[in-house]
């Protein structure tokens, strides 16, 4: 199946409206028949699905109720971590994964978490994440696990939050322990934190428990998976970047859909992204704007964020390329996404 997403699609949602996406994708109802799909997610609706809640319901539309995608909340369906074991069995047809929680599944496409990664907005990182998972190189990796991306799962910048001890200092971050995935967790371990890898669900538990100190998410999360009830403090401008997660498809389920309903998920994918990306302006932004009084701003000067950016980043760039030789061409990668970054333009 020929690539689902383009940057021509993305160059046209810039300038439209959320309400006159769909009109750019289809101006009639697609026939064909009854298929019903299932999509396996973690957590409970939110941001982050906003995406996956508008396909669904723009393939529906479309359709007449023939093609459904049911999505499964929760775990389930599979374990975040297990999601590509799912698709690769075929146990269900499309599923979220993240590729920080299991690199080793992709190693390739952690190019995607590499932190301050120049965005001007969430529309250009849309097409950089679509164009680097469409990498021949991540592609074979995502094959060996009957796998297609069908389009990225996008996430605001992550910010610290934590419980207890507050770094008032950026010198302060020696030894504290913080969820932070990939390239995030690398760039902190240059203050001296200690990053430590788990998946969104288990985080509340372990902050709540002390067997992490702070976790890096975005402000919408933070409150989805309860973080905000327990926090102490959080650090409001050091913007860490995101973690890479895509919507993926079993490759026979997708092949044997029909051609017209083929086209309808490439097309659909634009009314998605569209959608979550308007949908973080008003739930990320909106919890961001107003966390309750009793959790503690920190803001650090602005040289001290740059000189923490000009230390962390460029090395943790280095190593991921230096790790990653041995997989595929990593510095064509990297370069590619730096190519469709705002430092590029």
């Amino acid at each position: 199946m020929k690539k689902l997403f383009t940057t021509l699609t993305i160059s046209a949602l810039v300038s439209l409206p959320l309400a006159s996406i769909s009109t750019i994708t289809h101006a009639a109802n697609v026939d064909g028949p009854k298929v019903d799909w299932n999509l396996s997610m973690w957590g409970k609706p939110r941001g982050f699905t906003k995406g996956l809640e508008a396909l669904s319901e723009e393939v529906s539309k479309q359709t007449g109720g023939n093609f459904n995608i049911k999505i499964h909340y929760g775990s389930t369906l599979s374990k975040p971590k297990e999601n590509l074991d799912g698709i690769s069995l075929g146990a269900f047809q499309m599923a979220v994964t993240c590729m920080s929680y299991h690199p080793a599944k992709v190693p390739s496409g952690t190019v995607l978490d590499m932190p301050f990664i120049p965005f001007k907005d969430m529309y250009q990182q849309a097409d950089a994440h679509d164009t680097v998972l469409n990498h021949p190189q991540i592609l074979k990796e995502f094959k060996r696990w009957n796998a297609v991306p069908v389009m990225p799962a996008l996430l605001p910048n992550y910010v610290p939050m934590g419980k207890g001890r507050a770094p008032e200092k950026i010198e302060d971050w020696k030894g504290i322990r913080i969820r932070a995935l990939g390239g995030q967790g690398n760039a902190m371990k240059t203050l001296g934190a200690v990053p430590v890898a788990m998946p969104s669900p288990e985080i509340y538990t372990a902050l709540e428990r002390g067997a992490i100190d702070a976790v890096a998410l975005a402000y919408y999360a933070h409150k989805a998976f309860g973080i905000i009830d327990l926090a102490d403090w959080y650090i409001e401008n050091m913007d860490l970047g995101s973690i890479a997660c895509a919507v993926v498809a079993n490759d026979k389920a997708l092949n044997q859909l029909p051609e017209q309903y083929q086209k309808l998920l490439a097309a659909s994918t634009s009314v998605a992204l569209g959608a979550q990306i308007e949908g973080y302006k008003i739930s990320n932004d909106t919890v961001g704007e107003n966390l309750p009084s009793s959790i503690k701003k920190i803001t650090y000067e602005a040289e001290t964020i740059k000189a923490f950016r000009a230390k962390a980043a460029q090395p943790t760039w280095d190593a991921w390329i230096e790790k990653h030789k041995k997989y595929g061409p990593s510095q064509e990668i990297f370069d590619l996404l730096i190519s469709k970054s705002a430092a590029a333009q």
